[in-house]
C-alpha cells in the first residue's frame, strides 16, 4: 500500500508540474555499501541501484529534483580458512594439517537488502555553462522491500554450490530515511539530451533495524550514469 501511495505521489507530480518540468533522467549506479557501528565482522560489497529523475524548471541556479529508484544494499561475509572441532592439535589450538572430518573449506555469505527510494532535493548549479556543474543535496524516504542471502559453499571433493533464501532479519524497518549529498557534471549530447555523471554518499537517517543495539545504519558510496532529456521550453 505505501509502495502504491509513493509511486501515485511521483506521477502525480509529474503530471501537475510537466508544462514547466525541466528535464527527466534516467540513471544506473554501482555502489560500494556496508553499515556503521558492526557487531559482527561484515565487509562493505559492491551492489546497484537505477532510477529516473524528474528536475522541475526555475529562474534562478537551482531547481526541485524528484525520483523515484530501486536499490540493492549488500554485505558479506567470507571465511576460506575453515576450522573444525576435530583439528584440534591437543593443547588449545588448531592443526591445521590434521584431517578436519568436514568437506566444506570455505563459505561465503552476502545479504542484499532491497529498498524503494524517493529522492526529493534541489540541484545547485556552480556552473551554468555549456557543461553544467551542480550539488545535490537530497532526503530520501525509503520502504524495504525484501531481503536475500546467497551463501556460497567450497568444498573439499565436491564442485562448489551456491544457495539462495529470502530469510532475514525481521526487524528491518518497513519505512526509514536516506541523507544523500552528491556533486556532478551535465555535458551535452545533443540539443535536448545530456550525459550525466554524478558521484554520491547516503546513509540512512535512522537505524536500519527498529530494536539494533548498536544503532547500524547502512550506507552507500558510487557514481550516478546515465542519460537527461530536456522536456521545457
Amino acid at each position: 500500500m505505501k509502495i502504491a501511495f509513493f509511486t501515485l505521489l511521483f506521477f502525480t507530480s509529474f503530471i501537475v508540474y510537466s508544462q514547466n518540468a525541466n528535464s527527466v533522467e534516467i540513471y544506473a549506479s554501482p555502489n560500494y555499501t556496508n553499515y556503521t557501528n558492526k557487531l559482527v565482522n561484515d565487509d562493505g560489497a559492491i551492489s546497484y541501484n537505477f532510477g529516473v529523475g524528474y528536475n522541475f524548471l526555475t529562474e534562478k541556479e537551482w531547481n526541485w529534483t524528484i525520483g523515484l529508484r530501486f536499490a540493492d544494499f549488500a554485505t558479506k561475509y567470507s571465511n576460506n580458512n575453515l576450522r573444525w572441532g576435530t583439528q584440534h592439535n591437543g593443547q588449545g589450538g588448531s592443526d591445521p594439517t590434521l584431517p578436519s572430518g568436514e568437506g566444506i573449506t570455505g563459505i561465503t555469505f552476502k545479504n542484499h537488502y532491497y529498498f524503494l527510494e524517493m529522492p526529493i532535493g534541489i540541484k545547485y548549479r556552480l556552473l551554468n555553462k555549456k557543461i553544467k556543474l551542480f550539488v545535490e543535496p537530497t532526503v530520501n524516504p525509503t520502504i524495504f522491500l525484501t531481503h536475500r542471502n546467497d551463501i556460497a559453499k567450497k568444498y573439499e571433493e565436491d564442485p562448489d554450490e551456491l544457495e539462495i533464501s529470502s530469510d532475514g532479519y525481521s526487524s528491518i524497518r518497513k519505512f526509514n530515511f536516506f541523507g544523500e549529498i552528491g556533486m556532478g557534471v551535465k555535458a551535452p549530447l545533443g540539443e535536448r539530451l545530456a550525459l550525466l555523471i554524478r558521484p554520491s554518499a547516503r546513509v540512512q537517517l535512522f537505524s536500519a533495524a527498529k530494536d539494533s543495539v548498536s544503532k547500524s545504519k547502512f550506507y552507500s558510496m558510487g557514481v550516478k550514469l546515465g542519460v537527461v532529456y530536456s522536456v521545457g521550453n
